[in-house]
């Protein structure tokens, strides 16, 4: 059963001719399920033309063809190669296939950086700048980690976040930490009140 909250994401992707996203979900909160169900709509949508490519860590190749296979029933997909699910380290199987996939989806993006695998991701940010069906998948938080966030948001909008102003984004990631923080503190319920314990 999907949760209101899935329900309300796939349908905001699938009105959306460009469908490139962020699903940001925290672990285990069905960032998978979403994605499956998005390719699902495009396998229906394009029979012929869907041509698709999962990007994500080795230990989770098994996992996706068992999603794709078990709850979307994309066995025959998956077979005749229209769906392809590869690991960060097939760089050359990535390469010699991503530039005719009609849809790219990268699970645990935040390990896909220019510093880890700066092959991968610029062979990513080269060939995925047109396409309009772009899902990236990821469950790390903003804060801390400012710089996966901003390359994983300069692969889905290169105009936007430029490479060259990551000491902008940075700058605009604090000031906004610190506008919720004052505004959590106007909530009553987030008062911390220790009166009672001090007396």
């Amino acid at each position: 059963d999907l949760e209101d909250y899935q329900i309300e994401i796939v349908s905001r992707v699938l009105q959306d001719p460009i469908q490139r996203y962020l699903l940001s979900d925290e672990v285990g909160l069905g960032k998978t399920i979403e994605a499956g169900i998005i390719l699902k709509q495009f396998v229906n949508d394009s029979p012929q033309n869907h041509k698709t490519i999962i990007i994500t860590p080795p230990t989770l190749v098994l996992q996706w063809k068992g999603e794709l296979e078990k709850r979307f029933f994309l066995s025959s997909e998956i077979e005749d190669r229209s769906i392809q699910i590869f690991s960060f380290d097939d760089l050359d199987k990535i390469k010699k296939n991503i530039n005719t996939a009609k849809m790219v989806i990268i699970d645990e993006a935040h390990h896909l950086n220019r510093r880890t695998h700066e092959n991968l991701y610029n062979l990513i940010d080269e060939n995925c700048r047109d396409l309009n069906r772009f899902l990236i998948l990821s469950a790390t938080p903003v804060y801390n980690n400012e710089l996966n966030y901003f390359e994983m948001l300069h692969l889905l909008d290169p105009i936007v976040y430029p490479l060259q102003n990551f000491e902008r984004f940075k700058t605009l990631i604090s000031n906004r930490q610190g506008l919720a923080e004052n505004i959590a503190a106007l909530d009553p319920l987030n008062v911390l009140d220790m009166h009672n314990e001090l007396s």
